[in-house]
């Protein structure tokens, strides 16, 4: 018998161990996880039903079946967590020294003295490639909208100076402005937003400083493909003769020589992220001094094109695509040498930009201005704004002229001045405009309107009118024939009408048999498309 009492008493005891354990909850928390390059914070949530006293640790490495095990804290009886939101507080276990663009395994685990083991599941982590938004971001969201089961979150960039004053960003092209005036830029580089000297890559992985292009003369003298600092290097050809070019094994306009010197590979002509990155850097150092280098006080920057303002003299400078007149008239390109570097120093004011001439003749070809270029040094700029522009304009340009992006852009003057061009209305401007109407301005925005803020507090729309019909706004996302503007469903093409916008498409109510123009058919409280039931009052 009295063996028995023993026995249950250490079934009884196990028991309550095992009860106790599943008291108190361990879970990860990704809202204050964050991962980083080269460090991360990884969260965890725990929330007992009574007090404990014991150990939270993680086990933490490279390879999920050998882990390294880190005391985070230790946990007293005396600990409150009834003083945090739902009894529930949140430890965090930092490692630095991380490599970037790596998979790292985890796994939490709680050791109590009164209330037995808690741990969770394996779990994995991989750290983006230093300031990457492409291919390695870890949230990602969708073009098309957000769908039940998507993540979206953030990166904190690996920068430790903390001297950024303002970033913009459009799809994956990013710049960011510093305290100094230096403005950099990264991401995707297709429409060559991204000052990019060295390379061809439409994908950008480490900020670059926009600077003013090297002389000709100065890139490549004899315009045979290589530069002239890879020439020579080692003094391997003569960069002033075209038919002396150095061993260049893997034919991609780096010789030899300099891809060992840079640690790439010379026989293949394949460029890596990490091979483009040195090589960026080597070219950037090698060819720009302090001429080349442009400080800059504000920006803006849409699909095609980025403004900025020189923050000495307050020009104002662009780059990118120049459709849509952006880049001003009286700084069109020679219609026979298509350089930011040939102008024609005295354009007619009165006829249309040229770039667009050009477009229309080349069936719809695209002029790229690669660095920046002053479009005004009349005025004095403080501000500037620009339209995200769309390929088939909201309302129809009135010029007939093939493809045209539907961009507005706006600029205040240290004055208080404040001018618009671009497309405004369909009408493309030849020039800039004061439409300052006797008012002094101090902050404008263009989006579907021009809205800008005077100095006495008011806010004005300048100059836009938002379409109101089909007729007027051609923009069909989905291409299924109705216009987003009367289409319910602008992102897909099997829907286009939701009468009573219960987020039931009208097609679906027709055959189930709820009322299309009633958002709550059965009347018990549940939209329709959100009621399992829509004909059933009771469910």
């Amino acid at each position: 018998m009295r063996n028995l009492k023993y026995l249950l008493t250490i079934i009884i005891i196990f028991c309550c161990s095992i009860v106790g354990a599943q008291e108190i909850i361990l879970k990860s928390d990704f809202k204050n996880t964050q991962i980083r390059s080269q460090r991360v914070e990884l969260a965890v949530a725990i929330n007992p039903s009574e007090s404990f006293t014991g150990d939270l640790k993680i086990a933490f490495g490279t390879s999920s079946s050998s882990l390294t095990t880190h005391l985070v804290t230790s946990i007293s009886d005396q600990d409150d967590f009834t003083e945090f939101e739902n009894n529930t507080r949140i430890y965090v276990f930092e490692q630095e020294n991380l490599t970037a663009n790596t998979t790292y395994y985890y796994k939490w685990r709680l050791e109590t003295t009164s209330a037995g083991t808690v741990e969770e599941e394996i779990k994995n982590i991989t750290t983006p490639s230093g300031f990457a938004v492409l291919p390695y971001q870890n949230f990602e969201i969708p073009e098309a909208g957000l769908i039940p089961g998507d993540t979206i979150g953030f990166i904190k960039y690996e920068d430790t100076d903390g001297s950024w004053t303002k970033v913009l960003t459009y799809y994956k092209t990013t710049l960011g402005l510093k305290e100094d005036g230096t403005l950099w830029a990264w991401g995707r580089n297709s429409r060559k937003l991204v000052v990019n000297p060295a390379s061809q890559s439409e994908v950008v992985y480490e900020p670059i400083q926009v600077m003013t292009p090297p002389s000709p003369e100065q890139i490549d003298a004899d315009d045979d493909g290589f530069l002239n600092i890879d020439e020579e290097l080692n003094n391997q050809s003569d960069p002033n003769d075209p038919l002396s070019q150095p061993l260049d094994s893997d034919g991609d306009k780096l010789s030899d020589a300099l891809e060992i010197l840079l640690g790439n590979n010379p026989y293949d002509g394949y460029v890596s992220q990490e091979e483009d990155i040195r090589i960026n850097k080597f070219f950037i150092e090698e060819l720009f001094d302090s001429e080349n280098k442009i400080l800059f006080h504000d920006f803006a920057v849409s699909r095609t094109a980025v403004l900025a303002i020189d923050k000495t003299t307050r020009h104002l400078y662009y780059w990118g695509d120049g459709n849509g007149n952006i880049n001003l008239n009286s700084q069109v390109y020679d219609t026979h040498i298509q350089s930011s570097t040939h102008l024609i120093e005295e354009p007619d004011p009165n006829i249309l930009p040229i770039n667009y001439a050009i477009a229309d003749i080349l069936t719809g070809a695209k002029i790229l201005s690669d660095f920046p270029m002053v479009i005004d040094s009349l005025l004095r700029w403080d501000k500037v704004a620009i339209s995200n522009n769309f390929a088939s304009p909201k309302i129809p340009n009135l010029n007939n002229l093939g493809e045209v992006f539907d961009t507005t852009a706006a600029g205040i003057t240290e004055d208080g001045e404040l001018y618009i061009w671009g497309i405004v209305n369909g009408l493309m401007l030849p020039n800039y405009l004061n439409v300052s109407n006797g008012m002094t301005w101090k902050d404008v925005r263009v989006g579907d309107a021009i809205i800008a803020l005077a100095d006495n507090g008011t806010i004005h729309e300048i100059g836009m009118n938002i379409p109101t019909s089909a007729n007027a706004s051609t923009k069909d996302r989905d291409n299924d024939g109705v216009a987003d503007i009367d289409d319910a469903f602008e992102w897909d093409p099997a829907f286009q009408y939701d009468n009573d916008d219960d987020g039931f498409p009208n097609k679906i109510e027709d055959q189930v048999g709820t009322d299309k123009n009633n958002p709550d058919t059965d009347g018990d409280g549940v939209l329709d498309a959100e009621d399992q039931l829509p004909l059933d009052p009771n469910y």
